[in-house]
């Protein structure tokens, strides 16, 4: 029994208009995520760079993973949503969900695993940022 794959062209007018205004959400809520990714990665970079007159910069840094976690655990409220936006829970618009599923299983994946590996890597910094910058920035 073969599965047969729902392509754009077989959906028929509500259809196509629901179709459409679901891909412009995932779009919408997918750049929301990015932004926060994008913004959690670099916060270490960019807090490591502060001079600060009473404090080291091994120390921000450190608290950079902080901010790196919480980012990361924002953007993943933002998976959560693209995840309700793209897996089927009524039955409404069958083919519409099924088509959506399909095109977007993949993506969520991963951005599941994108965000996953943000959190580990802001917690390691969180926890032995100081470390970390001692051993590759003043190891010069």
């Amino acid at each position: 029994m073969a599965i047969e794959i729902i392509t754009y062209g077989m959906l028929e007018g509500s259809g196509k208009v629901w179709v459409d205004e679901q891909e412009a959400r995932i779009r919408r809520e997918t750049t929301k995520w990015l932004a926060l990714v994008l913004i959690g990665l670099v916060s270490p970079i960019a807090l490591s760079f502060l001079r600060m007159e009473t404090q080291d910069p091994a120390l921000w840094f450190q608290r950079s993973g902080s901010i790196m976690v919480v980012l990361a655990l924002l953007a993943e409220l933002r998976v959560v949503i693209i995840d309700r936006l793209i897996i089927a829970r009524d039955h409404s618009f069958l083919y519409c969900h099924m088509y959506i599923e399909n095109k977007y299983q993949a993506k969520l994946r991963v951005i599941n695993y994108v965000t996953y590996f943000v959190v580990a890597v802001g917690t390691l910094v969180w926890g032995f940022g100081d470390v970390f910058y001692a051993n590759i920035v003043l190891a010069k």
